[in-house]
């Protein structure tokens, strides 16, 4: 009788509602039929015997209830005697007091969403809800084990957006513990099956939709350094993109046709959206081949990776695509420095810095600040390898105002931690170009404080990589200013840590870190191995390498 709390729970059938002149038989057990569940009104006339026989509910109406398997949800109205309800009425659940609104609210809410879940048991979209509700405590207490009990149980059934559930709790920790490698496993589970939604109803929103599942797998799989896995990711989106962008995604008539026609109509939204797919997916298949140092990668995606910049630069203009447009001239301009190209280098720096200049404030995004501090890191890195360590200096103190600026902002992202105390490393390895060793040692006690109150309790492979390039610089900093003595032993620091992340070696970067740290102790002969595994080397050496034991 409580409208608020009865909303939502459908039809209630009260026998007082009896018309004259209907069966009263036949429209009571028409109503039990029907009802899924049966509440009891628990008074001391439930026990009455007329004229020494059951009464009609003791008789007929709890019985059939009883017999048909109807939940039973027994409410003491006034107090009655339990050992005789429990003689007349057999297997009846211990009755709720009626006058304790809490216990009386908390067993109707359990015992309907109990009976909800026998009804649907075989509803993959409503047991999906009914986790989400026990997951985050919708009108029911948290329960993480049913919760993710019910969504794996919907997601290994193939439901999408219980596999897309499950790929979040395990990469957040959200009701499990956290688990990135279960969150991949189930990515690509989500992965595959959008490849069979795509190909079964070669829906352009559908392609898209896998596109970016891809995207998120290769991102996934490259901060746990699965290369591989990310490559093939990564490949695969960039193929797809390129398909819709260019041509029907579809083998049929319409498709073909629509192929043929397609560059002289005006383009539709997907065609942009798979064009910037292009750029992205070409961008951290570019990242990713310098991060594992292929050069024959390297050389295909600058290829495809520039000749798409110059095409979406003149057609797109939004913070989405300027984040791509920043990250890839940066990219581009590293290569240029590589092959000595000093005109070039200096061209898509200024193409990166472009870029910016031509956004609003309002589209100048968190993404986009923190593409474009990337911009400061490629023009400090060009400086320092022409020798002009106060410019160099200046870019690295650029970057450092934005990074601080959107810590400021974004104080709980540990993210920016990272690259702060990057950058605060990255100006003393300057310093120490330079020969200002003061300097260079300020710094170095600098990144240090800040590792030690932001980032130490972090076990990452990031963090760690940080506190190792810390110990190196330090003894590289000793080293060249002659205090030999003191070089060994943050030298050796850097060397464990550096060991202890050895599985993950196939970074270029960390590799010839790691042989710059020998070469400090004097080991060449290994410091010369792990420069021939940081130098870019041709695909197949890679993958023949892949799974030795010296690797």
């Amino acid at each position: 009788r409580d409208p608020e709390m009865s909303r939502g729970l459908g039809d209630v059938y009260k026998r007082q509602f009896l018309t004259p002149g209907e069966d009263f038989n036949e429209a009571i057990y028409e109503a039990l039929n029907k009802s899924d569940l049966f509440a009891l009104t628990v008074t001391p006339n439930l026990l009455e015997m007329p004229c020494g026989k059951p009464n009609f509910i003791m008789d007929k109406e709890y019985p059939v209830a009883k017999e048909s398997g109807k939940l039973l949800f027994p409410v003491e109205m006034l107090p009655t005697d339990s050992e005789t309800l429990k003689k007349y009425y057999e297997e009846i659940p211990t009755p709720i007091k009626a006058d304790n609104d809490n216990e009386f609210e908390k067993s109707l809410r359990e015992i309907i969403q109990a009976l909800a879940i026998s009804i649907n048991d075989s509803d993959m979209q409503h047991n999906f809800f009914i986790g989400l509700a026990y997951l985050s405590g919708i009108d029911v207490e948290v329960n993480h084990e049913r919760a993710f009990k019910l969504i794996a149980d919907t997601a290994k059934k193939g439901y999408i957006p219980a596999i897309e559930k499950l790929v979040t709790m395990f990469s957040t920790g959200e009701g499990v513990n956290r688990d990135t490698r279960k969150a991949i496993e189930w990515q690509v589970k989500l992965v595959r099956k959008l490849e069979d939604k795509a190909e079964d109803t070669y829906s352009e929103d559908d392609a898209v939709e896998l596109m970016n599942a891809n995207m998120d797998l290769g991102g996934m799989a490259r901060n746990s350094e699965d290369y591989k896995l990310a490559e093939e990711a990564y490949a695969a989106s960039y193929k797809l993109a390129s398909c819709l962008a260019f041509g029907a995604f579809g083998n049929n008539l319409f498709c073909k046709v629509k192929n043929l026609f397609k560059k002289y109509v005006t383009r539709t939204t997907r065609y942009e959206e798979a064009v910037k797919i292009m750029a992205q997916a070409s961008r951290m298949m570019m990242e990713l081949s310098y991060e594992i140092g292929v050069q024959e990668m390297i050389r295909e995606w600058t290829m495809k990776t520039e000749v798409i910049i110059r095409a979406i630069d003149k057609q797109f203009a939004d913070a989405e695509t300027a984040v791509d447009l920043i990250s890839i001239s940066n990219l581009l301009a590293r290569e240029c420095l590589a092959s000595g190209n000093i005109s070039g280098t200096q061209f898509w720096l200024e193409t990166s810095e472009k870029c910016l200049c031509d956004l609003t404030d309002e589209e100048k995004t968190f993404q986009v600040k923190l593409a474009f501090s990337e911009s400061f890191n490629a023009a400090a890195v060009y400086h320092d390898s022409i020798g002009c360590f106060s410019e160099a200096y200046h870019s690295q103190e650029d970057r450092k105002e934005l990074l601080l600026a959107l810590n400021k902002e974004f104080p709980d992202n540990y993210q920016i931690w990272y690259l702060l105390i990057d950058c605060i490393l990255d100006e003393a390895e300057i310093c120490i170009h330079g020969n200002d060793y003061k300097c260079a040692n300020d710094l170095l006690s600098r990144a240090k404080k800040v590792y030690d109150a932001e980032v130490s309790n972090k076990d990452e492979n990031t963090a760690k990589t940080l506190l190792s390039d810390y110990y190196y610089l330090s003894g590289k900093l000793n080293f060249d200013r002659g205090d030999y003595s003191c070089t060994i032993e943050p030298a050796t620091c850097s060397h464990e840590i550096l060991l202890s992340l050895e599985e993950y070696m196939l970074n270029s970067q960390r590799s010839r870190r790691f042989a710059e740290v020998c070469e400090l102790l004097g080991d060449t002969h290994y410091a010369l191995r792990q420069f021939d595994k940081a130098a870019p080397v041709s695909y197949t050496h890679l993958r023949a390498h892949e799974t030795s034991q010296d690797l």
